[in-house]
């Protein structure tokens, strides 16, 4: 095995590490996130919101915390023209 294959197998354990605590952050996130969109909801009842609405505007603030829609949307450019779109009342 030559100089190459030594340096991949010692960078193995490091990578694994690496994902694990990519891993455990992200889900770490994603349960705050949930917590403070259950928050979200239940101030936009007690504020006199309809229920229907609220659970729309709490979609829309949980989809801003995955991570794969904040990677698309940089890279197909849909910033806040496009947000503008999803308005829960569909007008702008």
């Amino acid at each position: 095995m030559g100089e190459t294959g030594q340096m991949v197998i010692a960078g193995i354990p490091v990578m694994v590490k690496l994902g694990l605590r990519a891993g455990i952050a992200y889900l770490k996130f994603k349960r705050k996130a949930r917590k403070a969109a259950q928050v979200f909801e239940r101030e936009l009842l007690a504020g006199g919101m309809d229920r229907q609405q609220a659970r729309q505007l709490t979609e829309m603030y949980l989809e801003s915390s995955r991570i794969v829609q904040i990677g698309m949307k940089g890279a197909i450019g849909g910033g806040p023209a496009r947000w503008k779109q999803q308005s829960v009342s569909g007008r702008i």
